[in-house]
């Protein structure tokens, strides 16, 4: 007879709250969801246990505004990089490693792949648009008609902002990472 898992209290993940238990940590006891329990020769584990250190849970909140001040942040970077003519490759980097250190301040130093992958979203973002703003001070400086956000971004080379958007992604995500 298979084992009913629905008698009894109903558990949730010491990490994820709202998600439910379906294992406990063969070590320290704690519960676990499937995103959280490792399974190896000794039997299931949670992440402190297995590599030794000290997860703290990062509230759904806290995701929600590391991904806000990350976009924000690379839209003002992105903006005034454009603005002054200076976005390469390597001010990609650049761009990329400050949005990943204020994602990295409001995430309160704890890297989760939903906050690294905001950060670096976010630079790619940023890096979009200081090419967009770039391409439209070039143009306004050569004389052309005043063209619309839409028109600038539709007409722009695709080399002009994709390896500064890939470094700043990477930059961004490898500082939120390196915790």
């Amino acid at each position: 007879m298979a084992a009913d898992h629905t008698s009894g209290p109903q558990q949730f993940c010491h990490y994820h709250p709202r998600s439910e238990a379906f294992v406990c940590c063969g070590a320290c006891g704690k519960p676990l969801c499937a995103e959280c329990v490792y399974h190896g020769p000794v039997g299931t584990r949670c992440a402190e246990c297995l590599y030794g250190i000290e997860i703290r849970p990062v509230s759904r909140a806290r995701r929600v505004a590391a991904g806000i001040a990350a976009v924000v942040a690379a839209l003002i970077i992105g903006w005034a990089l454009g603005q002054l003519g200076w976005l390469n490759w390597l001010t990609g980097i650049a761009m990329g490693l400050l949005v990943g250190h204020v994602t990295k301040i409001v995430a309160r130093r704890i890297s989760v792949p939903t906050v690294q992958a905001a950060a670096g979203t976010a630079a790619a973002l940023g890096a979009y648009c200081g090419a967009v703003v770039n391409h439209m001070r070039m143009l306004a400086q050569m004389g052309a008609p005043p063209v619309s956000v839409a028109r600038a971004a539709a007409n722009m080379d695709i080399g002009e902002w994709a390896v500064a958007a890939l470094l700043a992604a990477g930059a961004a995500v490898y500082w939120v990472w390196r915790g």
